[in-house]
């Protein structure tokens, strides 16, 4: 009776681990079929830009090291540098802590306060986020800042394991859903790309104009560029100037490095900007005050590129102005 009961049970385990293997086969034949789907339709796996994701890239800046490059700005130089092929021409690839539609600011105050970083920053000057009031502890950065001073210890695993999901997975974008295959499969209607800008893990961006229509995006970017408004008074600018000298000089005295670099623009939206932020009331005052390295891509020919929406270099010309700005820094000795 008992040698019956053991073989009962062994058969009913044998069952239900057949059962269970059925299953897991059945749901990665069904989430491999989903993903081809997808990535049939040109749907790639991109990396989600948040605040985990730099706080990541600022824990690679590394410590007492004068070799080191740091990126900090806006979308301008995220989508204008290529990483991989600034290391090839300079020698060192630079960290990527440029943050979309934002100040940089508190993330020169943060590296000017580490009392370990004797690195290189290459910092852009966008005018709409530099020439209307310079605040330390205000904006999308500070946030990114605070962020990464109260993560916890396991965070970068957590960080990493979800950075590689993302980058094999096309099921986890945003606009891959049920309902939008459904909508493609009764309606007819072509499945294109919710975005023609990736994201990498290393926190470099790429935008590839032709996959949009221009003109659009060059409307909405002339919007955005008066939403700015104009520069703000002398007297205001005079004691931003002093407050970001400050930062310049504690990075100076430790060894380090600062460059203040303009990005290219091009049509509509450099004329916009020049006419509400002019160059000689701005530009050229920090450009006479500061200590800093200044560079102006007006100013070389080398580092002059059209934009195709006026305001982002395509991920084609990224590179060579990357190979460009490599060489401009490497003459300067920096």
């Amino acid at each position: 009776m008992i040698v019956r009961l053991s073989t009962s049970n062994s058969k009913r385990r044998t069952h239900w681990r057949r059962t269970w293997l059925l299953a897991a086969l059945l749901v990665v034949a069904l989430l491999g079929s989903y993903e081809l789907y997808w990535r049939s339709r040109g749907f790639v796996p991109a990396i989600s830009d948040d605040a985990d994701l730099w706080g990541l890239a600022r824990s690679r800046v590394r410590a007492e090291d004068p070799g080191e490059v740091v990126l900090v700005g806006a979308s301008r130089l995220q989508l204008g540098i290529d990483p991989a092929l600034f290391a090839e021409v300079y020698g060192r690839k630079p960290v990527q802590l440029s943050v979309d539609g934002s100040s940089c600011i508190p993330v020169l105050q943060d590296l000017s306060l580490d009392e370990h970083f004797r690195g290189l920053v290459i910092c852009e000057v966008s005018p709409w986020t530099f020439f209307t009031g310079l605040d330390p502890v205000a904006g999308k950065q500070a946030e990114y800042v605070r962020h990464y001073e109260q993560r916890s210890a396991s965070a970068s695993i957590e960080q990493i394991l979800r950075g590689w999901v993302q980058l094999h997975l096309v099921l986890r974008l945003p606009d891959v859903t049920i309902n939008r295959m459904l909508g493609s499969l009764f309606n007819g209607k072509p499945l294109r790309p919710g975005s023609y800008i990736v994201t990498l893990p290393d926190r470099s961006r790429r935008a590839d104009y032709t996959q949009i229509d221009t003109a659009d995006l060059s409307r909405y970017r002339e919007d955005r560029t008066r939403q700015a408004g104009y520069g703000i008074a002398a007297d205001q600018f005079h004691r931003d100037l002093e407050t970001l000298e400050a930062m310049v000089a504690r990075i100076q005295q430790r060894g380090g490095r600062v460059v203040f670099l303009v990005m290219p623009t091009s049509g509509s939206v450099r004329q916009i900007e020049e006419s509400r932020l002019p160059r000689a009331r701005y530009w050229d005052v920090l450009a006479a005050r500061t200590r800093a390295v200044t560079i102006h891509f007006a100013d070389d020919p080398s580092l002059q590129f059209e934009c195709p929406e006026g305001s982002h270099l395509d991920y084609r010309d990224a590179r060579e102005f990357t190979k460009a700005l490599a060489v401009v820094l490497k003459a300067k000795r920096l």
